[in-house]
């Protein structure tokens, strides 16, 4: 048999790309982002912004808040750890340092690199590297369904829901609803199951799931965070503009939660950088003047980040005195 030319072969046909929507959700996102606050920064009084003299001092109370908020989270993970099995903790102050420079990897572009950082850093001390992963998975979950879930119910109870139009009414409590379906553990140890495997491209054996006590446990941890995050926020807010009364607290409280998971569930924004933003400048808008809505916005990104530096920069400390000269807790 002869050998036929090349040329007289059929060219295999070239591969179609793929759709990549993590590729293209970034740039839609910060396009759209950049014309809602190119409006936005149109219909502004710029001369009200001269009249903000800070509250220092309130300031101060919303970073010791701050403090607890991120102490408090460190022991919800360190509890869910326990909860799945993990054995006794025997240096606390080390892996609260821990959870606090994970904390930060938040800034680093990429999904879940805080939760990398946990795992990477918390299994030099000892700890599972699986229960390390499934318990950071469980709580960023939990976190995230716990805050939609209290923020819209705080947001159904308050009296500006009627200038919402009836069918996104609705749609909030539908939502809402689902939300807390998902906090049951059949129903939510199945998503679980799923979205672990997608990412880690392992199953998730039974004594890795949580039950009826891990998610009793989790809810009422983190609504409590929730809580005092919220007051954090209200403090900085009444800081700048001194005429917020307390009365918007439930309110702030509840669009802290709502911008918090949105922040979270957009993991192509660093830090959910301009995702947390534009969520709580629309919503703060409802109950203070939108320049002020913005300014406090901005304030709280940058007073959120230099928090996050504090929490880390004292828990270092404790770490170093509670272990003196271990190198290994850096």
């Amino acid at each position: 048999m002869t050998d036929m030319p090349d040329s007289d072969f059929p060219s295999p046909a070239p591969a179609r790309p793929k759709w990549n929507l993590n590729r293209y959700a970034a740039p839609v996102f910060y396009l759209l982002l950049a014309i809602f606050l190119g409006i936005f920064l149109l219909k502004i009084d710029y001369g009200k912004l001269r009249e903000v003299r800070p509250s220092w001092g309130l300031i101060a109370a919303a970073t010791a808040v701050g403090l607890i908020c991120r102490l408090w989270l460190s022991l919800i993970w360190l509890k869910m750890l326990r909860m799945l099995g993990a054995p006794r903790f025997t240096n606390v102050p080390a892996l609260i340092h821990i959870y606090a420079k994970s904390w930060l990897g938040r800034y680093i572009p990429g999904p879940a690199t805080w939760v990398m950082c946990k795992v990477y850093f918390a299994s030099q001390q000892g700890i599972s590297k699986r229960k390390l992963a499934v318990a950071s998975f469980l709580e960023a979950g939990l976190q995230v369904l716990v805050m939609l879930l209290t923020g819209l119910l705080l947001l159904l109870t308050d009296p500006r829901i009627d200038m919402v139009p009836p069918f996104f009414r609705a749609l909030l409590m539908a939502a809402a609803a689902g939300c807390l379906l998902a906090l049951w553990p059949r129903l939510f140890n199945m998503v679980a199951r799923f979205a672990y495997r997608r990412m880690r491209k392992e199953e998730l054996t039974p004594d890795n799931l949580p039950t009826w006590g891990t998610i009793g446990q989790g809810l009422w941890m983190f609504v409590l965070f929730i809580g005092l995050a919220g007051v954090s926020v209200f403090l900085v807010s009444k800081a700048i503009w001194h005429e917020l009364p307390a009365s918007q607290l439930t309110f702030i409280i509840a669009a802290n939660a709502l911008a918090s998971s949105a922040s979270m569930l957009a993991v192509f924004a660093p830090g959910g950088i301009g995702v947390r933003e534009a969520v709580l400048v629309a919503l703060l808008s409802l109950a203070m003047p939108p320049e002020i809505a913005l300014l406090v916005t901005i304030a709280l990104r940058v007073w959120s980040v230099l928090t996050d530096l504090l929490f880390a920069g004292l828990s270092k400390v404790v770490a170093m005195r509670y272990v003196p000269g271990d190198s290994r807790q850096s």
